[in-house]
């Protein structure tokens, strides 16, 4: 079993759902570990900030990535085909559909909304970290700005 970095497991969705089958907590155990792989790619300094005291200011609630990487496992197990629209025929048959937009980006994907509101917190803790391009102006990491692009730190 790998390392994860905000410590969900399966019994985090089941709370948050409910119960899973043997076969779909073992999917859903290995999609969570790359979901919390794939937050902590996109926000490294969230992990960092959850195990800080309560009591810190640069201090983010777990719960937070925990809702975060739930949410994303539990997108893909009630729609694991990704399908957007399906039809069903008088007989209860299931017949073709099409393909959610998601899916030409990524199965397992970050939500933007998860990760503004993710970047909400971080930016209310001192260690923001967002890049909004918008009236040659450009927020960048911890609150600086530059209308220098050149000058923005690479990922």
């Amino acid at each position: 079993m790998s390392t994860t970095y905000f410590g969900v497991d399966v019994s985090d969705i089941e709370d948050r759902w409910r119960a899973l089958g043997v076969e779909e907590a073992a999917v859903a155990a290995i999609l969570l570990q790359d979901a919390d792989t794939k937050l902590n790619n996109a926000r490294p300094m969230l992990s960092a900030a959850i195990a800080l005291p309560s009591t810190d200011p640069k201090y983010v609630d777990p719960r937070l990535p925990t809702m975060t990487v739930v949410d994303m496992v539990w997108r893909v197990l009630i729609n694991p085909d990704m399908f957007r629209t399906t039809s069903v025929g008088a007989d209860g048959a299931v017949g073709a559909g099409y393909f959610s937009s998601e899916i030409l980006r990524a199965r397992l994907a970050l939500a933007a909304g998860d990760l503004d509101e993710i970047d909400r917190a971080l930016r209310r803790s001192g260690q923001g970290y967002s890049v909004s391009m918008g009236r040659r102006m450009l927020n960048v990491d911890y609150g600086k700005r530059t209308t220098n692009p050149s000058t923005l730190p690479l990922p």
